[in-house]
């Protein structure tokens, strides 16, 4: 939400340079550009402060969820061979969808964070192109070069990409292990 409204603050007039903000209960004027600059750098930092409880917390999540998911899947074919209940059917399906909501959200949070950053990037390009003040597009350079630093890519402890292709492995994942238990237990024979 925040990456939103710094992205919409540099969509707004791109002639006016000017921002009017309220700090400690008084009105300030400032640079557009240092004031959004300061509020993604807040934000980077935030994000920065609690990174060792997001990677633990998506790491116990995806070793965690990943062998239920595993399982629950074989168990509605299970259900689809009349090895099991069909009742068990709609309660594995809804812990299907909660484990996979539980799983894939955080990634999709991050790629969402990927996207507005992408977005903000291209303002500031365009900016920096049609810009003719030399302090202006040092501003908008600073700002471009803070960016690529604080991008929001992360690796979960520099093993698993924080972004929308990981829940797609883990998809490949389950289907290769769903595929050999349905092997190792002769489900079909």
């Amino acid at each position: 939400m925040r990456l939103q409204i710094i992205r919409l603050k540099l969509e707004d007039d791109p002639n006016n340079n000017i921002y009017l903000y309220v700090d400690k209960n008084k009105t300030l004027l400032g640079n557009k550009l240092k004031v959004l600059l300061e509020l993604y750098k807040e934000f980077a930092e935030a994000v920065e402060l609690v990174n060792r409880e997001i990677h633990a917390s998506v790491f116990i999540c995806v070793v965690c969820s990943l062998p239920k998911l595993i399982s629950y899947v074989y168990s509605i074919f299970l259900v689809f061979e009349g090895h099991a209940v069909y009742i068990t059917f709609e309660f594995i399906s809804v812990h299907v969808l909660q484990v996979c909501l539980y799983l894939f959200l955080p990634f999709v949070v991050s790629e969402g964070y990927s996207i507005e950053i992408e977005k903000i990037q291209l303002i500031l390009m365009n900016k920096l192109i049609k810009e003719t003040d030399k302090s202006t597009k040092e501003d908008i350079d600073l700002f471009l070069r803070y960016i690529d630093v604080k991008n929001f890519k992360y690796k979960v402890w520099r093993i698993m990409p924080l972004s929308i292709t990981f829940p797609l492995e883990l998809i490949n994942i389950c289907t290769t292990y769903v595929i050999v238990l349905i092997n190792f237990t002769h489900l079909y024979d």
